[in-house]
């Protein structure tokens, strides 16, 4: 309904805990929707520690390359803005721009 509008949506995935339909998303950005990558995993663990964020991260960027996308939010809403510069992102969707690492 939303194209029939003229709107396009922005969505994310979560590619190291569900399968992705890789034709799905193919589908939705040949059709001038925005995809990202929405955390590692769904459980809001990605900044618990700096280990963490630093093992997660590789895969996460692979993910993007692999599919071609620009975008990340976090599942949870706290960041350290200071840790995101380690993604290859043009974007953070995530809605607090505190960095709690101050």
């Amino acid at each position: 309904m939303e194209e029939s509008y003229g709107f396009r949506s922005a969505r994310n995935f979560v590619p190291h805990e569900f399968d992705l339909d890789v034709g799905l998303l193919v589908d939705l950005k040949s059709r001038g929707h925005e995809i990202g990558i929405q955390g590692y995993k769904h459980e809001g663990r990605f900044f618990e520690s700096a280990r963490t964020f630093q093992r997660r991260t590789s895969p996460i960027n692979q993910a993007l390359h692999d599919h071609e996308l620009i975008g990340f939010r976090a599942p949870m809403l706290h960041r350290y803005i200071t840790w995101m510069q380690a993604l290859d992102i043009e974007y953070d969707g995530g809605m607090c721009p505190i960095d709690f690492a101050s």
